[in-house]
Formats: structure tokens, sequence, C-alpha cells
């Protein structure tokens, strides 16, 4: 993936972070026992991420932090991963471990599963259960083969169009709740953001580069008349392009006014 600056002009703070019925849970610190609900991992966790959203950072290393995060943040996620849409097919950008590419890949060469039915339809999509799932048949046979007991799929939109989906994986027999899926979708935000910004970085780089190779080819055909014209060298013709240029019109106004003074039969 190409490097680009993921930047974000709102960083989130805690009056505009979502706020969910708090989940307890022990972790050790310093030695001793404290609770610390889920909210609180959530919140630290976005927080981490509208810090790198606002520095610079590779898009792997965006989207490999959101899936890491999202371990960190959710209980029964066990193991995450980042799909993106990539031209005709779908790839694994970031995985927070080994695992998570070999499930992903399952789907893809059954063109079946979560992940993909997320990306298709624009919604979230689990499966409480590996061994009663009756949705994708195949994909949940052989994911249960390789320990998966549940999973969590939700869309990366931004702009009304998808770019992939975060996709959560238990191995642990724990199912995904509705505040699962609520800590999901802000992680999942927090993808597309980088995600959207590449693509429309593309799309500019393809723009530029097509207008580019037009206004070339318009300059040379203009360059070419001049040197025909006043008996000059390319440099010669190519300064008074550009001095025409400085008095007010683009290089392609300038280009293209050489090209239209040429009787039309002599073009």
């Amino acid at each position: 993936m190409m490097k680009v600056l993921t930047e974000r002009s709102t960083a989130l703070d805690r009056a505009n972070t979502p706020t969910f019925p708090p989940q307890r849970a022990e972790c050790a610190i310093g030695g001793k026992k404290v609770l610390v609900t889920e909210n609180e991992r959530l919140l630290d966790s976005l927080r981490d991420l509208a810090n790198l959203l606002l520095s610079e950072e590779t898009l792997d290393s965006s989207l490999h932090r959101v899936a890491h995060l999202s371990v960190r943040a959710i209980d029964s996620c066990d193991a995450a991963g980042v799909s993106v849409i990539d031209g005709s097919e779908v790839v694994t950008a970031a995985g927070s471990d080994a695992s998570v590419e070999l499930i992903d890949q399952i789907q893809y060469s059954l063109d079946q599963g979560p992940c993909l039915q997320a990306m298709s339809d624009g919604r979230i999509f689990k499966i409480d259960s590996m061994a009663e799932e009756t949705r994708w048949p195949e994909f949940s046979r052989r994911a249960l083969d390789r320990g998966l007991t549940g999973c969590l799929s939700l869309p990366l939109i931004e702009d009304g169009e998808t770019y992939g989906s975060l996709n959560l994986y238990s191995t642990s027999g724990h199912e995904f709740t509705a505040e699962d899926e609520k800590s999901g979708a802000a992680l999942a935000a927090q993808a597309s953001g980088p995600l959207s910004n590449v693509r429309r970085y593309e799309e500019l780089g393809r723009i530029a580069s097509e207008l580019s190779v037009k206004l070339d080819s318009k300059v040379a055909l203009a360059t070419g008349i001049l040197i025909e014209r006043h008996s000059c060298s390319r440099d010669e013709a190519m300064k008074m392009l550009l001095d025409l240029a400085e008095e007010g019109v683009s290089p392609e106004e300038a280009a293209l006014s050489v090209i239209r003074s040429v009787p039309a039969g002599n073009q």
C-alpha cells in the first residue's frame, strides 16, 4: 500500500465518543487486580486511533493498529483483521495475527462468508455459533475446523462508499454482544477514513496523469507549429508558449491558441 497522510480534521474526545453500557473486567496493574470497564478500554483505543490519524503513518500501519486495538478493546474478540476491496479482488490488508489471513482466505476462495457479505450489503453480519451456522455452510465448516467459534464483520463505509470490512473473530466460544457491535462500529469508522483518503489520492493521481498526457500532447503540437512557423529551436518555441502563459493564460490555453491559429486545411 502506498504511503499517505491519513489526516483527520477532528480529534476524538470524550464528548464525541458514543457511550455504551459498561462491562467490567479484571486486569493486573502493578501486581494488583483492578476493575476496568469495557467502555474505558474502548475509549483508550479510540484515543490512540485519534492520535494515530493525526500523525503521518502508512496505511498499512494504520489498519494494523485498528486490528490490534479491536482485540484489546473487545472481550469476545480473539483476532481481528481488515479486508479491503482492491480492484476486482478482496485482500486482507491487516491482521492481529497469522490466523486472520487463513480464515479470510477460506472466504475469498469460496466467495462466501460474513466478511464478503458485509461488504456486499453494507451492513453488519454476525455468527454466534460456527457449529450451527447455515447461511455459509462450507465456510462455517472449514472455519470451525480451524478453531473459530464466532465472527462479527462490519463494513467500512465512508461517504456512502464501501471500502472493505473489519472482521472480528472469536475462538473462545464467547458470542459477540450488541455492545460489541457498537464498539466494533466505532473502530471500523476509524479504518474507513484512511482507506477513503487513499482511494481519493489514487483517483486524483489518475486524473492528474491523464490531464498531463493530454497537456503534453497539445504542448508538443503547439511547439512544433511554432518551430515551423518561426524557424526557431525547440527551446525558443517553448519560451514563446511560456511568454503567452505569463500573460494570464494557462499553458494549455496558450498551446490551444497556437493550434487554432493554423488554418483548418493545414492541421
